[in-house]
């Protein structure tokens, strides 16, 4: 929080350490579609972890349809991540 001095003026913060520079690795990237996919993945098994498999709960978490949940599910074969609707 920034204060004010008896001036008027706004006292800053000392300066702020520089985030390290990225280095250039010989690794290759990822494609794009494999990265993407790989993160949705995660994401759908994280939001279906946390909400115990109830695909609307995880659907409001990740903030997108029900419907998109459930295509996704049935994209990356999550279903064993999802509640049963037979019990």
């Amino acid at each position: 929080m920034s204060k004010t001095s008896k001036s008027g003026r706004v006292a800053r913060p000392s300066r702020v350490q520089k985030s390290p520079q990225f280095t250039l690795s010989a690794d290759p990237l990822p494609k794009w579609r494999e990265a993407k996919a790989s993160l949705e993945r995660w994401m759908l098994k994280e939001a279906l972890t946390r909400t115990d498999g109830n695909m609307a709960a995880a659907s409001r978490l990740l903030g997108i349809t029900k419907v998109a949940v459930l295509h996704a599910v049935r994209r990356h074969d999550l279903e064993a991540y999802t509640r049963s609707r037979e019990g």
